[in-house]
């Protein structure tokens, strides 16, 4: 991706030279070598034909000549030589030759690469290299995450190098203040196991340090305890009231009900219950999670299933006897029909380009008729230009608390044409094909809690590669935006 590589061709005694300038800060320079072999011959003592010799000439002492690792058994190897580590020296054995220098002085090397003994030539070589920084980056947590007091989170980070103890430390306030978890973690440990504190924060954040160089978890993460005792009392037939214990530090709790996919978002309030309506006699699954503002949510309860048996007859605030978005041209019409309205406010249409509604759009509202009788609304949406695949809901809001409908979606047929995201199951890279070049592009990563975990960006493509060696194995939704339109989002599972 970032074009570290190039290729060339090689005869018998010739040697080429590649200028390299490597930067300050660096842990660890590595230059690799290969090339593909010509086949050998059939007993031959030696099965490499092509040798190409490699060295890299430091600038400093006089030229210091750096030779590859090499692998060596001797010529009757036995089992604790074949299991000695790779020592530095010439290769006349092997097609893949790798340079490594270790805490490099910045300045400029050559990489040498002689035609040792090619008696099938010209040979093809590769040559690929990569600067190992002297940098610490946190991997987890990075940001977005919900973590719950009491629970051991492992926190992980990258840093090149076994020398120097790292500290780790956490901050509930954005990283004005910090809180030392170990100021002795051994040099040689990626992670730590950290017992989360008993505190409500939307705004925190960990920092491992190690020496003169640290890193800062990218964004804020959230820790706040989930909803506990969470208990049903039937009211009437189809109405039920969810409750629960109180959440320290809570500003408001949101109620999840399993839809036909995943766990869709019905109702928020600021109280330890809600007053569910029109849920028949069926069994249904549901979850309360505590939040604290604008996307700093907890860990949704474990989900309780519940069955509304009653017969008894009751009055409902709002009975929603249907709600629909449909394509009309290049808009979206949203309609619904209501009745039995009592002390309803308001409706209000929310659009988003993925079934979470993270970041729900406001459509549009309309004023509630509070009539008993059947009330039938609509409102179009002229803003998506018929593309894409768009999410819609209807927010219910009474004048104790908000209510929330099932979840509709519009696709455009066009959406994902000529588009393609491969392989899955996937272990550390993803191809991106989207059969045009589109100015902007966002691909989201989502873990099964509703997370994103993880976002790239991209200008100006009709293709790329797609690094996912971060994400933990496991299975999570792909969304893919390209230009403001959703065209596609897939379930991938990552496996290693």
């Amino acid at each position: 991706e970032n074009g570290r590589y190039s290729t060339n061709i090689i005869d018998q005694g010739t040697t080429h030279t590649i200028s390299f300038t490597i930067p300050s800060n660096v842990a660890a320079a590595k230059f690799m070598v290969y090339w593909v072999d010509p086949q050998g011959t059939v007993g031959a003592a030696k099965a490499l034909v092509n040798d190409i010799k490699t060295w890299v000439v430091s600038p400093f002492w006089g030229g210091e000549i750096h030779d590859p690792w090499r692998l060596f058994a001797g010529n009757a190897p036995t089992p604790s030589s074949c299991a000695a580590p790779a020592t530095r020296g010439i290769d006349t054995t092997n097609n893949v030759e790798q340079v490594q220098i270790d805490d490099p002085q910045a300045g400029v090397y050559q990489l040498k690469i002689e035609g040792s003994k090619i008696p099938m030539g010209p040979q093809t070589y590769y040559v690929v290299y990569e600067y190992v920084m002297n940098t610490v980056t946190v991997t987890h947590p990075f940001g977005g995450e919900s973590f719950t007091p009491g629970e051991v989170q492992r926190i992980r980070w990258d840093a090149p190098g076994n020398s120097g103890n790292f500290s780790v430390q956490y901050s509930s306030n954005e990283g004005s203040t910090w809180t030392t978890i170990s100021s002795s973690v051994s040099a040689a440990q990626r992670y730590y196991d950290w017992s989360v504190p008993s505190l409500a924060t939307g705004k925190a954040r960990v920092k491992v340090t190690r020496g003169t160089t640290s890193d800062v978890s990218d964004t804020n993460f959230t820790i706040i305890g989930r909803p506990a005792n969470v208990t049903f009392t039937q009211i009437c037939q189809g109405q039920s009231r969810i409750s629960w214990n109180a959440v320290s530090g809570a500003t408001g709790y949101d109620v999840f009900k399993l839809g036909s996919e995943y766990m869709e978002l019905i109702a928020s309030t600021t109280a330890t219950n809600v007053h569910l309506t029109g849920l028949g006699s069926s069994q249904n699954y549901f979850a309360v999670r505590a939040k604290l503002g604008h996307l700093m949510y907890g860990m949704r309860s474990n989900a309780v299933v519940h069955t509304n048996t009653s017969s008894a007859t009751c009055a409902l605030p709002v009975k929603l006897v249907s709600f629909n978005a449909t394509r009309q041209e290049g808009d979206a019409l949203i309609t619904w029909t209501t009745a039995q309205e009592i002390n309803i406010l308001r409706y209000v249409v929310e659009r988003s380009q993925t079934p979470s509604f993270e970041t729900p759009v406001l459509v549009g509202d309309v004023k509630a008729q509070n009539s008993l009788s059947l009330q039938e609304y609509k409102l179009l949406d002229d803003e998506v230009d018929g593309r894409g695949i768009w999410y819609y809901r209807l927010r219910i809001e009474e004048t104790d608390k908000t209510l929330y409908s099932n979840i509709e979606v519009v696709k455009w047929p066009d959406a994902t044409a000529h588009f393609s995201l491969y392989p899955n199951p996937a272990s550390s890279t993803l191809f991106l094909q989207l059969g045009k070049t589109f100015n902007s592009v966002s691909v989201d990563a989502f873990n099964a809690a509703g997370i994103r975990v993880m976002n790239k960006q991209l200008s100006a493509v009709n293709s790329a590669t797609i690094n996912v060696s971060a994400l933990p194995a496991g299975s999570y939704f792909i969304v893919v935006t390209a230009d403001g339109q959703v065209l596609n989002r897939q379930r991938l599972t990552i496996a290693r």
